[in-house]
């Protein structure tokens, strides 16, 4: 005896009975498959999410620091006074140069400092 497939018609979709059952039958391998896709899935979306919410902080952060770093002064340093520093007090050049740009090209602060003057500098 052959089984003898029943139609039905909803909404102009044409299914047959035994597709039906085949839909209705879903191996639980596939299910797991399901689960475990949706499982990466979600894995994924809140990588990508921490990642968004890290990259959007390291943004914030970096402007911040930006607008908390003060306006740079602009000052020259004369090659004379850093000769006239290294040769009379006889310091190497790094030292002269270091004490010039922390007194923004001042020759006498950065003198007065060198022998240890500070209370002149005032």
């Amino acid at each position: 005896m052959s089984k003898n497939p029943t139609s039905v018609t909803t909404n102009n979709n044409h299914v047959e009975d035994d597709d039906v059952d085949n839909v209705k039958k879903v191996p639980k391998e596939d299910a797991q498959a399901d689960k475990q896709a949706a499982a990466d899935l979600e894995k994924v979306t809140d990588f990508h999410e921490d990642r968004e919410a890290v990259s959007e902080i390291s943004r914030e952060s970096l402007g911040n620091l930006k607008m908390a770093q003060p306006e740079q002064k602009n000052f020259t340093i004369k090659r004379d006074d850093i000769q006239l520093i290294m040769q009379e007090l006889e310091v190497p050049r790094i030292v002269a140069e270091a004490k010039l740009i922390q007194y923004e090209g001042s020759l006498r602060a950065a003198i007065l400092d060198l022998i240890d003057c500070n209370s002149l500098l005032k």
